[in-house]
């Protein structure tokens, strides 16, 4: 048996016997500080369209390049399209369509502006300056491109990423399984009564928190005491 092994020999006597540790796929609510097994690409774009980041007007902003305070441009509202639907009809020179909040721009608008930049009825929208192309538009791929890697193996997961992307199920590492063996002749278990010149095993718990803390599965091996085949039998 090897005796008095410094920190960084026991370290490599270690990662000489150990082997790679094998994948599983699991539910991602069950993920949390799993290491990602397999790189990430996104398979659609973030947002997977154009949308608005208001609620307010998409228009064509070729309608509003003489628009002042003196001089408004008033166009007419063909319909009002919330976040959980599509714009059915296409926005031409003089109309507009309202919108709310992450919805869909509709085919032939440029532009967005907020509703409180207007003076509004239920059929018509007044504008007050000039917008230009693709102002207050949030296109499609904005936050995250189709193909983009997003996470790469042995990544800690992101559960907000891999859910954007349709990943319900990712592939992970297993956990690490670390075995806790107690010696000392002095030590007993944690239900056990306490007798002369005896203390209770506090650093099986200990340990156990902080390697469930740390991705790691551990393994109670048992009490050794302090002797030697003892501690042999429990390890093996």
């Amino acid at each position: 048996m090897l005796t008095n092994l410094d920190f960084k020999a026991a370290q490599q006597l270690l990662m000489d016997n150990v082997a790679p540790i094998g994948t599983e796929q699991i539910p991602l609510s069950f993920c949390a500080n799993r290491i990602l097994a397999a790189n990430l690409t996104a398979v659609e774009n973030i947002p997977p369209f154009d949308r608005s980041p208001y609620d307010g007007y998409a228009f064509q902003s070729a309608d509003t390049q003489q628009a002042t305070n003196q001089s408004p441009v008033t166009l007419t509202v063909l319909e009002e399209v919330p976040a959980s639907s599509v714009p059915t009809q296409t926005v031409t020179t003089g109309t507009a369509t309202k919108i709310l909040t992450g919805a869909p721009i509709p085919q032939g608008a440029d532009v967005v502006c907020k509703y409180e930049d207007t003076s509004f009825s239920e059929s018509t929208v007044t504008l007050f300056q000039a917008y230009q192309t693709g102002d207050n538009i949030v296109t499609a791929g904005e936050d995250v491109k189709l193909v983009q890697v997003l996470a790469q193996k042995g990544d800690v997961i992101d559960a907000g990423t891999l859910s954007s992307q349709g990943t319900a199920q990712p592939l992970v590492y297993r956990k690490l399984r670390i075995g806790i063996l107690s010696t000392g002749n002095e030590v007993i278990e944690t239900e056990q009564a306490l007798s002369p010149g005896k203390i209770r095993n506090s650093n099986r718990h200990t340990f156990e928190t902080v390697l469930e803390r740390t991705r790691f599965e551990p393994v109670y091996l048992g009490l050794a005491g302090n002797n030697v085949e003892t501690i042999c039998k429990l390890m093996e």
